[in-house]
């Protein structure tokens, strides 16, 4: 499936509701800021859907373009025309002509990205690096999988012990190991046992991905295999409220599935709405677990995914922008190395840096009690908390020549490796993941999830190799 056509139509929509807008109602904050949201459509795609390239869904910058959507296109409706009790509390003390401000540098970001996206033309040689899966064996699959669920579950249970135990009243509920340290309670991710749970996600993918380069058609056994992983690879974000990592799970499996097999647009549409639906309901399982009662039951995700602060915020960004250094001095580069403190257990050093930014956003820019979350902002506010506005036009295009990078040197191996569509998606949802988190929190993600992946494929590899030459191998074509 091509974008260009979608890129092309988004961004004219863009520059016809920024002109009505514009030429309507001159003057007026709340009309500025809708129309340079929708602007921003034309900003991020217009100069790539006019490439002679052609942008493929499993392209990067559809990822991109979804928080963009989010947080920039329905942030900026949300802050101009809704009214809502989250509305005010995005917003903080800043007023619609803020963000209106804001919606200005947001624009030039995007921009950058687009230019650093179409600018590149490098590509890493992945067919050398990425492993062999040759000598897979139907047996080894089993065999592994046996032993990679296992660990799954044996996870699960510790980090469920940990958190407080299950029962119904802590269902879709936020979870934190809690660590006594000077008096105080420290809330730990439980990173280490997480990555272990995450190996659950990736023998989901590359047996999706196996199984349909190995047959045209999934059979009745693979299918419920197939659900029975999904199922336990589900079951940790539901109960801990991982909104985003449930309906990553899905979008893995749509994206492994486009990458072997063609799909017409009203499939992928109806499959895409299966992931809002379930956030939706997550959303109100939160809030009633919040005791917000009076937001219980099925919310509209178009209204609670802005709200929520999730994807690239005009309202987070545009906080930033007006409150360092005043508020939070620059960082000089700090903030992008914090990933180095990582390693370490919070259990070991309680008092260890942060490497997510949100608590420091929360208290030192929107000056509020912090507990367990913060505020998080994105790689590019991020750019501007460390070297301003240098900063910020820099990481915006370094980002757009991240996601290039990426598609120039993943789609010329997808058909090589069945771990080409796992890692390309892995890859792709890290670069999007960058729009509302900072580097070191990405960069973390990232290796984490990779080394999940690496551990599920060498359970399914080694375990049990296939050694005869006479049997079909898969993805032989690797090294």
């Amino acid at each position: 499936m091509v974008m260009n056509g979608v890129f092309r139509v988004l961004s004219l929509y863009g520059i016809c509701a920024a002109v009505f807008s514009f030429l309507f109602h001159p003057g007026d904050n709340n009309w500025m800021l809708f129309g340079g949201g929708q602007l921003a459509f034309t900003a991020l795609l217009g100069l790539p859907s006019v490439m002679s390239r052609k942008i493929k869904i499993t392209d990067p910058l559809v990822f991109l373009t979804v928080p963009v959507t989010v947080g920039t296109v329905l942030g900026s409706l949300m802050i101009a025309f809704g009214d809502s009790r989250r509305r005010t509390y995005v917003m903080a003390e800043w007023d619609v002509g803020d963000f209106a401000q804001g919606m200005v540098f947001m624009l030039l970001s995007l921009t950058l990205i687009s230019i650093g996206y179409c600018a590149t033309r490098r590509r890493i040689k992945l067919e050398n690096i990425l492993p062999s899966t040759r000598h897979i064996s139907q047996r080894g699959i089993q065999v592994g999988l046996m032993i990679g669920v296992a660990i799954s579950i044996l996870s699960i249970m510790s980090y469920v012990q940990s958190t407080g135990g299950i029962s119904l009243s802590a269902i879709s509920k936020k979870r934190a190991v809690e660590i006594a340290s000077e008096g105080e309670v420290v809330y730990a991710g439980a990173g280490y046992i997480r990555m272990l749970i995450g190996i659950s996600d990736y023998l989901l993918l590359i047996l999706m991905a196996y199984y349909l380069k190995q047959s045209p058609r999934l059979k009745l056994s693979v299918k419920v295999q197939l659900v029975a992983v999904f199922l336990l690879a589900a079951f940790l974000p539901f109960i801990s409220s991982g909104r985003g990592a449930l309906v990553g799970i899905f979008y893995g499996l749509l994206y492994v599935y486009v990458a072997y097999r063609d799909i017409r647009w009203s499939q992928m549409i109806a499959i895409a709405m299966v992931p809002l639906i379930i956030f939706g309901v997550m959303t109100g399982l939160r809030s009633e677990a919040q005791g917000r009662a009076d937001e219980g039951g099925f919310v509209n995700p178009l209204i609670a995914l802005p709200e929520s602060g999730n994807g690239l915020a005009i309202t987070s960004t545009t906080a930033v922008l007006n409150s360092v250094p005043e508020r939070m001095p620059y960082q000089m580069g700090g903030t992008l190395v914090s990933w180095v403190f990582a390693p370490i257990p919070r259990s070991i050093w309680p008092q260890k840096p942060d490497v997510s930014l949100g608590k420091r956003i929360k208290a030192e820019i929107y000056q509020r009690p912090v507990l367990r979350t913060g505020n998080p902002a994105s790689f590019m506010a991020e750019g501007f908390m460390n070297f301003g506005l240098v900063g910020f036009l820099l990481c915006s295009l370094a980002l757009g020549s991240l996601a290039r990078l990426t598609a120039n040197s993943f789609e010329a191996v997808m058909q090589s490796s069945i771990l080409a569509p796992v890692l390309y998606y892995t890859t792709s949802i890290s670069i999007a993941g960058l729009t509302n988190s900072n580097f070191s929190q990405g960069f973390v993600r990232y290796i984490a999830d990779v080394i999940s992946c690496l551990i599920a494929y060498m359970l399914l590899r080694y375990i049990i190799a296939r050694r005869s030459s006479g049997q079909k191998l898969i993805g032989q074509q690797v090294a």
